[in-house]
């Protein structure tokens, strides 16, 4: 690779000229930074690699010009550092004695290879996990993504939350932005049905309100208020501190994913079985969700602790019972002369038989 792409230059100074080149200089701006080296056999590049520290000799040297091809080997022998030959290269390039000095402490690894270390990782060894983080864009964290994986629901309900705050959602005003032409017409407003948006559905329409409404009263003391322009994560972040507990199933830091998930069941009900959106059924269906989950152990006494409950607390989880197991039943006709009759009625028009 050396001889194909590099030709005299070292692969650490040399420039694009193509388009596979080019592809490998952009990996090497990345790589390059954070890869050092422990000398050994000394077939890395004595002015570019970084062997000595966090910066290549060529920057620390008043000239520059030192050549390319030139090996750490050339100034080893017999296994150690040839000092002589570093002094003259301090008078020739300018390094100060300071460097040379660092020079002469580095250890050497007697008869073995060049060993490769990777800056990133704790071990030194090379991982696409912290290459990933160094490259990657990081956006700014959004609230509550870190909870729906442990807050007590059930898969399609957390991906669908996760979906919900990446704005992922296929309300109206989103098919709209992907140039959909369609008329637009909210399900939970039935009197004065307004344009379908995330905000409008989930928040300020009049049937989510009805529903944050009746479950903002489980909460009272100083709890932080609900404010109709609030937006979704303004809201779930409201919810977070209404009791101030750590656990994430905790009803104060679940239920506005239950809440949310069952304004969209209500939504898609409304809207595919051409009935009216009814926010009690929001309410019954969030109240029974939540009961089961105690029922079957998912959340416990300290999970709606401070919490103003209005379901029944079931008096004990109900042990989970054995999956029945599907068996195949063949029939056998009795001996003669015994017959069976048939009993349930079947009757066959097109034979004329029982």
């Amino acid at each position: 690779m050396t001889a194909k792409y590099c030709h005299k230059a070292s692969p650490l100074t040399a420039r694009a000229k193509g388009g596979s080149r080019k592809r490998l200089l952009r990996a090497r701006i990345l790589a390059h930074p954070h890869m050092r080296w422990v000398v050994g056999e000394g077939n890395v590049s004595f002015w570019d690699d970084l062997w000595l520290g966090d910066a290549p000799l060529r920057e620390l040297s008043m000239d520059d010009r030192g050549g390319p091809l030139v090996r750490v080997a050339d100034f080893i022998m017999e296994g150690k550092w040839n000092e002589a030959k570093l002094r003259l290269i301090q008078a020739q390039a300018g390094l100060t004695p300071q460097v040379v000095r660092k020079i002469l402490d580095t250890p050497i690894i007697p008869d073995g290879p060049d060993v490769p270390r990777w800056r990133l990782s704790r071990n030194g060894e090379f991982s696409l996990a912290t290459t990933w983080e160094t490259t990657r864009t990081q956006r700014p964290t959004i609230q509550g993504l870190d909870d729906i994986w442990k807050a007590g629901l059930t898969s399609s309900m957390a991906i669908f939350i996760w979906r919900h705050i990446s704005n992922r959602i296929p309300v109206d005003t989103k098919l709209q932005w992907r140039k959909m032409e369609m008329a637009s017409k909210c399900q939970c407003c039935p009197h004065r049905p307004g344009i379908e948006s995330l905000q409008h559905l989930f928040i300020q329409g009049s049937g989510a309100s009805a529903v944050w409404r009746e479950f903002d009263s489980w909460f009272g003391g100083s709890s932080p208020p609900l404010r109709i322009n609030d937006t979704i994560p303004d809201r779930l972040k409201v919810w977070a501190q209404r009791v101030r507990r750590q656990g994430r199933k905790h009803l104060g830091r679940a239920m506005p994913y239950i809440i949310l998930w069952f304004l969209w069941a209500e939504r898609n009900r409304s809207r595919h079985q051409s009935v009216r959106f009814k926010p009690f059924n929001v309410v019954w269906q969030v109240q029974t969700f939540i009961r089961n989950g105690m029922t079957n152990g998912t959340y416990k006494p300290k999970h709606w602790k401070g919490v103003l409950l209005k379901v029944n607390i079931p008096n004990q989880a109900e042990p989970r019972r054995s999956r029945p197991l599907a068996m195949a039943i063949k029939w056998n006709p009795p001996e003669q002369p015994w017959i069976k009759l048939n009993t349930d009625g079947a009757y066959c028009e097109d034979t004329d038989k029982a």
